[in-house]
């Protein structure tokens, strides 16, 4: 199946609920999940059972197992702002809906701004969580882990939690393992406040024991090494969009265990590329994408016995990108 996030989507465009001086809000943004065959056939929309304004339900979707997972992280916003967050689990007829919202994070958390599937459980991540709304701690984040069913939630939070880290802006399952990217802070004064400048992985066991950090080797702040993760294959692929002063971007690849570091970055990177904002894993492959930029596409696949690069224009030029797109034969 392919599931494509549409978090945009009104699903009722002349919905609409009433605001406490009694104006009119409509529904805009609630979001939906399309499902289609591997031949783009047999659309299946998926809407959640309780949409509201802004909950852009279907900015992060994993499939596996027999399920759809879908992001909702400003559901509960009481205006246009994050909120506490939900994901909801599917069959991939878009029947059997369970809704996971946590009680123990913070109201402003945005659970749901990432998501994963992997050995039968279900990653979340909640990247501006701050639970108590503690000083000092804000944008600290968290991820939380669930069986397929959404239960036996357990939370995890990294050993060195400070604010600005953003952990649990990606997740990804497998090989027995999660891994958490925690791009770090995106302006300058926060960088003092934060343990992962330039950005870091965290990667646990599935009942969130045994932490792994990894950083690259040549971070700088603001390189936002953790935007984007993936494991496959007993490797870990980490994306840093920022890495290099102009926003460049660059891909990192290591082992399960953060060591045997490569580093990836294409011919003809150009400033503001934000190369490494999605990446993927194939058996013997890898994929980054490019994201933003002037760049044209026609004709740039560059394919390999070790690499894959999707290189995406931001202005126009039709072409694959990743961030919420999910593909499972």
């Amino acid at each position: 199946k392919i599931i494509v996030g549409s978090s945009g989507v009104d699903d009722d465009a002349n919905a609409y609920w009433t605001d406490t001086e009694g104006n009119p809000v409509h529904y805009w943004n609630n979001g939906a999940i399309y499902v289609y065959d591997l031949d783009g056939s047999n659309e299946v929309k998926i809407t959640t059972s309780d949409p509201s304004y802004n909950d852009r339900f279907g900015s992060c979707v994993a499939i596996g197992g027999g399920k759809i997972v879908g992001g909702a992280p400003n559901e509960g916003a009481a205006n246009n702002g994050l909120g506490t967050g939900s994901i909801y689990i599917f069959d991939l007829d878009g029947t059997n809906e369970i809704k996971i919202t946590p009680s123990n994070v913070w109201q402003y958390a945005a659970f749901g701004n990432a998501v994963a599937i992997g050995d039968n459980k279900i990653a979340v991540g909640a990247w501006n969580e701050n639970e108590g709304d503690v000083s000092g701690y804000q944008s600290s984040g968290a991820a939380f882990i669930y069986d397929m069913d959404g239960s036996n939630g357990i939370k995890i939070m990294p050993s060195d939690r400070s604010g600005k880290d953003r952990f649990g802006t990606s997740v990804a399952i497998g090989n027995g393992k999660v891994a958490i990217g925690a791009r770090g802070p995106t302006s300058a004064s926060d960088v003092p406040n934060s343990n992962s400048p330039n950005g870091s992985v965290y990667v646990y066991n599935l009942d969130g024991t045994g932490e792994v950090k990894i950083t690259a080797s040549d971070g700088n702040p603001l390189d936002q090494f953790g935007h984007s993760v993936t494991i496959m294959d007993g490797k870990i692929l980490v994306g840093a969009t920022m890495q290099h002063s102009g926003g460049n971007g660059a891909i990192y690849m290591y082992d399960i265990d953060g060591t045997n570091e490569v580093k990836i970055t294409p011919s003809d990177l150009g400033s503001g590329d934000r190369f490494g904002h999605a990446t993927a894993i194939a058996v013997g492959s890898v994929a980054g994408n490019v994201v933003g930029g002037s760049i044209e596409t026609t004709d740039r696949w560059t394919s390999g016995n070790s690499k894959v690069y999707n290189l995406y224009s931001g202005h126009g030029v039709p072409s694959w990108s990743t961030t919420a797109t999910v593909i499972d034969e």
